[in-house]
């Protein structure tokens, strides 16, 4: 009698391809690091914060949105990770002292812009050719470094020409020529980026929908076409909202009220989140303001002339208005209050876990960012006491590596000291 073609007999002759692997041995898909931006709210609402595992994400929206400020965050935060970043400048108009500004080491940002031809014109950026930057700098830094994440903005994608539009051609071939490139480009670039650990910002500009049948159901359009955009894991956009300043009596702004907005995610529940995050002047999504309107907004801060904040120790902390309040934040002096603060915030959004803590590949270093002292090691008390099936997987993966003797050895000194306190005993081999 014939043997019965199950599944298992089946699976068998699959096993022997050498091309296929079985699904369960992979992480595909899965996000192993994250780069946050620290302001809990914000990093709620995109999950964790910019997925860096392979992931392209697109910021897009009208003029002086907060676009690019957001960009500089991210590299902000990258650069203190110990990710490298390659900066495409297609506009050329990023500045060295703007990065500094927003808290960027300029000297960990590689920079492509437009080049100058012998007869002194400028070559525009195209579409190829960053494409093909990616691809060739992830080759290269992943032969040498194969466990370097390596974080890619490109600014920005509107302005991009493909490089039959930058050669001038003239005819119906040129007809969505740009849309066609990108498209062609991300497929061969997502590949790249999910095997050798890159990450990729898009900027984008947004345009308004002069086909809608009734205008004020038009849609924020962009460029690319949907096959560009089918490629994104995460869509924001960001578009201006009110004024923002210090006392309602005031006559200058000194920054605006930005409304962020999810339409795509293919990560997790954040689909269609939409919140307002403040953007301050030339210090951009500042760490210490938005936490000051955040406690405001959660009652932990009071409102009024003189911002009072008590402690979790009942210790009471007030200055003369927000201005005030956010100076004594930003004082070194004064780094447990900000502590304190930030963490009470950071435990009403991420309660049971915050992901860009257990990265694996860029790490989150208290001596980098004091504000996260204790939090790790608080985290593994919460996962270590659930079920398997109920734990993190950004966790889980944490802690193989740290049995496996791969993580750094602060952190590793961290998530031993966790799982000590987790276990209430003494020594953790």
């Amino acid at each position: 009698m014939a043997e019965l073609n199950n599944l298992d007999n089946i699976m068998g002759i699959l096993n022997k391809d050498p091309d296929l692997e079985t699904f369960s041995d992979t992480d595909n898909g899965a996000v192993k690091t994250w780069i946050p931006s620290l302001i809990p709210e914000f990093d709620y609402n995109l999950v964790a914060g910019i997925p860096a595992s392979g992931q392209i994400t697109e910021v897009y929206g009208a003029e002086s949105a907060g676009k690019s400020t957001y960009a500089g965050k991210i590299i902000a935060m990258a650069t203190k990770m110990q990710i490298p970043v390659i900066y495409f400048d297609v506009e050329a108009t990023e500045s060295t002292q703007r990065l500094i500004e927003l808290g960027a080491d300029p000297a960990y940002v590689k920079l492509m812009q437009p080049a100058r031809e012998k007869d002194g014109s400028i070559k525009p950026l195209t579409v190829e050719q960053i494409g093909q930057k990616i691809i060739d700098t992830l080759a290269s830094v992943h032969s040498a470094f194969p466990d370097t994440v390596i974080l890619f903005i490109w600014d920005s994608i509107a302005i991009t020409l493909s490089e039959m539009q930058a050669r001038g051609e003239v005819g119906e071939q040129l007809v969505g020529q740009q849309a066609k490139a990108l498209a062609d480009v991300g497929r061969r670039i997502q590949v790249n980026l999910a095997q050798n650990n890159g990450v990729l910002l898009a900027i984008n500009q947004a345009r308004d929908d002069f086909n809608a049948p009734v205008a004020k159901y038009a849609q924020v359009k962009t460029t690319g076409g949907k096959a560009w955009s089918h490629l994104l894991s995460t869509r924001i956009q960001f578009s201006k909202s009110s004024k923002l300043k210090e006392k309602t009596s005031d006559t200058k702004a000194i920054g605006n009220e930005t409304r962020v907005k999810v339409p795509k995610s293919k990560i997790g529940d954040n689909y269609d989140s939409n919140f307002k995050v403040a953007l301050i002047g030339k210090t951009g999504y500042d760490f210490e303001w938005n936490l000051l309107l955040s406690g405001q907004e959660h009652g932990l801060i009071t409102s009024g002339a003189y911002p009072k904040y008590v402690d979790s120790n009942g210790e009471e902390h007030k200055s003369q208005g927000k201005g005030g309040f956010v100076k004594m934040l930003k004082d070194p002096d004064n780094i447990a209050v900000t502590r304190d603060l930030f963490q009470r915030l950071l435990l009403m959004f991420f309660p049971n876990v915050y992901p860009p803590l257990f990265n694996i590949l860029a790490y989150l270093h208290t001596q980098d960012f004091p504000v996260i002292q204790g939090l790790r090691q608080y985290y593994i008390g919460i996962q270590y006491n659930l079920m398997p099936q109920q734990q993190d997987y950004n966790y889980k993966k944490f802690m193989e590596a740290y049995q496996n003797g791969d993580l750094p050895e602060d952190i590793a000194q961290e998530a031993k000291e966790g799982l000590e306190q987790a276990q209430g005993s003494g020594e953790v081999e």
